[in-house]
């Protein structure tokens, strides 16, 4: 859609994907996420280092993407949502 390649997920490096949002970066508005089986409370937005440019496959950088699209659509580099379980155990199965 902007002219650049696709990146794939595995590019954020992350723990949980969600799908079914109403539109690009519904997460910013939540404040809890649940499953049948967990709780989360959502944090705050998750800030991105220069990791998210290196194809995991590999292990080459981009020098550029998928940082400069994110910040020129978001303003800042960010993607995501830390949260934190609610659950009371240190690991969660989903």
């Amino acid at each position: 859609e902007l002219g650049q390649d696709s990146v794939p997920m595995n590019r954020f490096r992350p723990n949980i994907v969600l799908t079914g949002a109403a539109g690009p970066w519904m997460e910013d508005t939540w404040q809890r996420i649940s499953t049948p089986n967990a709780t989360f409370a959502v944090c705050k937005i998750c800030e991105r280092c220069k990791q998210i440019r290196v194809d995991q496959v590999t292990g080459m950088p981009h020098q550029t993407e998928p940082s400069a699209t994110l910040k020129r659509l978001r303003k800042r580099l960010v993607f995501g949502q830390n949260l934190v379980s609610m659950t009371g155990a240190e690991s969660v199965s989903i």
